[in-house]
């Protein structure tokens, strides 16, 4: 929460504590890395949090580790697709982590020009996001879809994703 040093020197500190403690510090490693742009160690770290989740059967912490290493893989050019869909299979029924999941693999898919693919992960997102109750990925996922429409010169299409992202 605004503290990287401090929530780094505890994490470090979890290091030596019991598998759940490890596994939590190092995703929250990755995170720190990733926000410095460090994706190299950001992939190292959200891999070993992955297994160690894995290893504990947390599907859900396991989803959020594989959702975290398939961004930064993105961020490195490694191909993340596969990691972003088993993210989506671990999530199950899960809306919330399903709709944050589906988020991000739009970005990607805009950022390599698969509109229309990335328009489908946004749509998705954001009907699992209103489900869940999640505004902040709702009003993510609709804004981002009006902008492929945008994109795509579909303006009615865009208008009615911006008023639902406002919405």
């Amino acid at each position: 929460l605004g503290k990287p040093d401090e929530a780094r020197a505890a994490s470090e500190r979890a290091l030596g504590g019991e598998m759940e403690a490890r596994a939590e510090a190092l995703n929250t490693l990755g995170h720190l890395a990733s926000s410095e742009g460090d994706h190299k160690n950001a992939v190292s770290f959200a891999r070993r949090s992955a297994s160690l989740w894995r290893s504990l059967g947390y599907q859900t912490r396991l989803a959020d580790a594989l959702n975290s290493l398939a961004i930064s893989q993105a961020f490195l050019g490694e191909d993340s697709v596969v990691t972003f869909r088993e993210a989506l299979e671990v999530a199950g029924t899960n809306s919330l982590l399903r709709a944050r999941v589906l988020l991000n693999l739009g970005n990607l898919e805009d950022k390599n020009n698969n509109f229309e693919a990335a328009k489908a992960s946004y749509s998705e997102s954001a009907k699992l996001a209103e489900e869940a109750g999640v505004v902040e990925i709702a009003a993510w996922s609709w804004n981002n879809l009006g902008v492929m429409n945008h994109k795509q010169a579909k303006r009615n299409d865009a208008i009615l994703a911006y008023q639902k992202a406002l919405k």
